[in-house]
């Protein structure tokens, strides 16, 4: 069953109010802030700003309900930066306000961290520096894509148990998928790839049957984007339309003392 459905791409244009009731609404929902270094802040050639501003996602984490439910992704720099352990960076800035947070709520799953990594860049990724973040923080709950260019991660980071897998064989490019691997039984798995209010309904059912009886989640960033801004009436859409294959405990409210993590793990803190 679906316990999460990340929405990627919240900017300083969206209406705060509108997306905290909505947020509130589907307690399943996950709302995902690209970070990166070079970008933030700054608009593309089409006006877009999809990086919003360091200090806007650093008010955001310290800021929003407890029940609303946050995710950074970081992007380029920003994910060797975390991986040199460079604590003076704005990225390791942001990673431990997402920690503070999951402990003040006392779960994971509520502060979720995606590396958004290429194995095969020209800039090469230590695997060790790697496995060594997650351990170092581990109430943070870290994702990886998974694709043909990072495919050696699923071996290499087996049995780290805040890790999971984001299927999607663009690489973060919001193109269609055409293959729905099948989960994994040693690590949580989620589904990207083109996902949007105009396709979710129909995709589910074979996003489903592939994550067989185990908890998945799904991610979209693209479609989510109107004219250059986040947009709350497509989230709307895709959270009403996955309410059918929503798992009972992920659409309420979760009591943070329970100590749940809302992607199906038993993540209790000591």
């Amino acid at each position: 069953m679906l316990t999460t459905c990340t929405l990627t791409g919240l900017d300083e244009s969206t209406d705060r109010g509108r997306w905290l009731r909505l947020a509130t609404e589907h307690a399943f929902s996950e709302w995902g802030l690209l970070y990166s270094s070079a970008r933030q802040g700054a608009s593309d050639a089409s006006g877009d700003i999809r990086y919003p501003s360091q200090a806007f996602i650093e008010h955001t984490l310290q800021s929003a309900p407890s029940q609303v439910r946050l995710a950074v992704h970081f992007c380029g720099q920003a994910v060797h930066d975390l991986l040199h352990a460079s604590y003076h960076a704005p990225a390791y800035g942001l990673l431990l306000k997402l920690q503070d947070r999951s402990r003040h709520l006392g779960r994971t799953g509520c502060a979720v961290a995606q590396l958004n990594l290429n194995m095969q860049s020209s800039t090469p990724v230590n695997v060790q520096s790697l496995i060594e973040l997650m351990r170092r923080h581990p109430t943070v709950f870290f994702i990886t894509q998974d694709n043909k260019n990072n495919a050696e991660l699923r071996e290499v980071l087996r049995g780290v148990p805040n890790h999971g897998l984001l299927f999607d064989a663009s690489g973060g490019r919001g193109l269609a998928m055409t293959h729905v691997p099948e989960a994994l039984s040693h690590v949580d798995c989620g589904y990207a790839g083109g996902l949007g209010p105009d396709n979710i309904q129909d995709k589910m059912p074979r996003i489903a049957q592939a994550a067989r009886d185990r908890s998945f989640w799904v991610d979209m960033e693209q479609s989510l984007r109107v004219q250059g801004r986040f947009n709350l009436d497509a989230c709307r859409t895709v959270l009403d339309q996955c309410l059918p294959w929503v798992e009972p405990t992920a659409s309420s409210d979760v009591d943070p003392a329970r100590g749940e993590d809302l992607r199906g793990r038993d993540a209790t803190m000591g």
